[in-house]
């Protein structure tokens, strides 16, 4: 079974339990701290990737962003649009948006399943999409730069997990013209390190 699969067949079992699961207040605090920018620099229109059942995006709509939002499973797809979301059924490697659509992008843990070799090519996929003056929230769950298949704890299926450590992903973001606005890493107490990148757009074209 590919990569794809194996995440559509886990997701689509765990639809439920995923719509019902809280929200960490670490995560809270950085969509919090990502709304903030988003408003401070007058950006509106929003794409969230691996959405999941649009928890994080009702947030931003209900925060007045005119927000759009996919994933590859149909049921979380459900659930979005249960919310009054703007969801589509649709994976981030080939997005069908025109250039530079959106002026904020939002992907909290769905590119921690991209393995390291095709990592590059979907980062150029959400500059593609991204406008000039956009600015794009990425955090994974990472620091060990592997890539490994693993059950869930409570052992409801597999899925491929890429960890990979803070300066090697930041090193990937710079390479995909991005500039690094704000990031850190998070060592929460519900699960392992975790990294985050607040960007924007490289116009000068220099990844030195």
């Amino acid at each position: 079974m590919d990569i794809k699969s194996q995440l559509l067949e886990f997701y689509e079992s765990n639809a439920v339990r995923r719509e019902n699961t809280e929200k960490s207040n670490w995560k809270i605090m950085l969509r919090e701290r990502f709304l903030h920018l988003m408003n401070e620099y007058k950006l509106t229109r929003l794409l969230e990737i691996g959405a999941g059942t649009g928890q994080d995006s009702l947030y931003f709509m209900e925060n007045g962003l005119d927000v759009s939002c996919i994933d590859l499973s149909p049921k979380h797809v459900g659930y979005c649009l249960e919310k009054g979301l703007n969801a589509r059924i649709m994976d981030f490697y080939h997005m069908d948006f025109n250039d530079g659509h959106f002026q904020g992008l939002f992907a909290l843990n769905c590119l921690l399943h991209v393995p390291f070799d095709e990592l590059e090519n979907v980062l150029k996929e959400i500059n593609r999409v991204l406008d000039e003056d956009g600015i794009v929230f990425i955090g994974n769950y990472g620091g060990n730069d592997r890539e490994i298949v693993r059950e869930t704890p409570n052992g409801i299926g597999l899925r491929f997990f890429s960890s990979m450590s803070y300066e090697r992903y930041k090193k990937k973001l710079i390479e995909a013209g991005f500039v690094i606005l704000e990031s850190g890493i998070q060592k929460p107490k519900d699960g392992p390190s975790f990294n985050f990148f607040i960007m924007g757009k490289n116009k000068s074209g220099e990844t030195g």
